[in-house]
């Protein structure tokens, strides 16, 4: 009976691709300005993004990357490829002047380009390659080693890391580098390690997650968590950023997740529901109301009005006075999904960079000292100078997207050779650290957390998502290594 259901899902799925690859067949070498064809497009690429589902016989764990990669690929090009075709006017909504027309045959090009990008992902994915590759790889011990305090209380570390972490953020506060928008006389090169360190702050958060989880035994613990949760959640509306709260509840969740009890695909729906809601209700519209008190009083301002500026956007909604409708929030938030925008924009432009782009990610690790002219790896804001019509003095930047800017570079054979590789690197990530999940320790976990955030950077290049990844591991993982030796030695004697 097993024998005849594997062979029946393996001939669904040869039916599938075979017409998911005629349809993308039509789109590509015959464009047609066609709705109809939209439709179909966009129902093919669900099956393909559905893929990491139908080919299994269940969905072994949750937090799998693909899973997520599926869900951003959902909502940046399918469920914004269906706005658009109910709401044309809004393609291309962040770009400057006069917007490009859109047509369909524009659309269906990206949703067809879009569809091969992520199947070879997928190729890439579930190959023996990260299983091979992953094997040589050299793992430290300290990574299965759990939680234990020596001599020095590890909730003392803990604080230490955290009060690190609050330094570099004030620092940053203080030079205006720690809100959307940035002090544009500052160098933000320079400031560039103290946004690295500013990152021990949600990693020191993630630490007591895990401390708690694994030995949940003092009161003090509770109240130490709650007020981290409290200052990180207070920073992020300080920050203007709309994804904060992400990583917040990401980082909690997979290491509940590893560490205490698995969740359910049913949990994890749940937890997304109650994501999307906390966006539409509350983040967006005082994040959104946030930024346009920002504009008005010319962009990049001090701390002390940016407070009182967010003092009186939270007042106004307590007292139902904010002048933001949930229709304003719902098409704030379908706009903010332009992975179907950004990818179309370059296949409509036809510039292409050549790898130059990429090749960024080789100099990402050349400090700034060494190297005073380092060009800057964020290339966000030279996309949206080029492709969008940016104003060159405007503080801000567009994501090209990771299958955007592989098409950027190479065009089409750039998307089939660099989403199977970036398919292979999500694969070996989720494999070197979980590779065991029922027995993962709270070093592991950790380190995926962060790394599972890392990969979620959709809308970011990829010279600078993939060196941003690697240090931040770095850091992370020396500073675990660091507590492990402390607390071993301190045993010892």
């Amino acid at each position: 009976m097993h024998n005849i259901k594997t062979m029946e899902r393996k001939i669904l799925c040869i039916i599938i691709f075979i017409g998911i690859f005629l349809v993308v067949s039509i789109a590509v070498l015959n464009p047609v300005d066609n709705k109809c064809l939209s439709f179909i497009l966009i129902i093919a690429l669900f099956l393909m993004i559905l893929a990491p589902v139908w080919t299994r016989h269940k969905i072994g764990d949750i937090a799998e990357p693909i899973y997520y990669i599926s869900l951003l690929y959902f909502l940046y090009f399918i469920v914004r490829a269906v706005w658009i075709l109910f709401y044309p006017s809004e393609m291309y909504s962040y770009y400057w002047g006069n917007r490009p027309e859109a047509s369909y045959d524009v659309i269906n090009t990206t949703l067809a380009y879009t569809i091969i990008g992520f199947m070879t992902l997928f190729v890439g994915y579930s190959s023996s390659l990260p299983e091979a590759i992953s094997r040589l790889l050299w793992r430290p011990k300290f990574l299965k080693r759990e939680f234990k305090s020596g001599r020095i209380s590890l909730d003392i570390i803990i604080v230490l890391i955290y009060c690190i972490g609050l330094f570099a953020r004030f620092y940053l506060i203080s030079r205006g580098q720690a809100t959307f928008l940035l002090n544009p006389y500052e160098d933000i090169g320079f400031l560039h390690s103290f946004q690295l360190l500013e990152e021990l702050c949600i990693f020191a958060y993630g630490l007591l997650t895990a401390r708690l989880l694994t030995n949940p035994s003092k009161g003090f613990r509770y109240s130490l968590w709650i007020v981290m949760l409290i200052i990180e959640t207070c920073y992020g509306f300080y920050s203007g950023k709309k994804g904060f709260i992400i990583p917040i509840v990401a980082v909690s969740l997979i290491l509940y997740h590893y560490l205490h009890k698995a969740i359910s695909v049913r949990s994890a729906f749940s937890w997304l529901g109650i994501i999307f809601i906390a966006f539409i209700l509350i983040i967006f519209p005082i994040i959104n109301s946030y930024r346009v008190q920002f504009y008005k009083i010319g962009g990049y301002s001090s701390p002390d009005i940016a407070i009182s500026t967010l003092s009186v956007v939270i007042s106004e909604l307590v007292r139902g006075e904010l002048s933001y409708s949930l229709t304003d929030s719902t098409h704030d938030l379908m706009n903010r999904f332009v992975g179907l925008d950004a990818f179309s924009i370059i296949i409509e432009s036809k510039d292409y960079q050549k790898g130059k782009t990429i090749s960024l990610f080789f100099w990402a690790f050349i400090p700034r000292f060494i190297w005073p002219d380092k060009p800057s790896l964020d290339v966000g804001r030279e996309f949206a100078i080029t492709m969008w019509n940016q104003p060159a003095n405007v503080q801000s930047s567009m994501a090209p997207t990771s299958i955007g800017e592989l098409y950027w570079n190479f065009g089409l054979i750039g998307v089939v050779l660099g989403m199977f590789v970036l398919g292979v690197i999500y694969r070996i990530v989720y494999i070197y650290l979980i590779k065991d999940r029922k027995r993962v320790s709270a070093n592991e976990a950790l380190l995926y957390a962060f790394a599972f955030l890392g990969l979620f950077g959709i809308e970011g290049n990829l010279a600078s998502q993939l060196a941003h990844i690697i240090q931040k591991l770095l850091l992370f993982g020396v500073t675990l290594w660091f507590i492990s030796l402390i607390n071993r030695y301190k045993r010892r004697t």
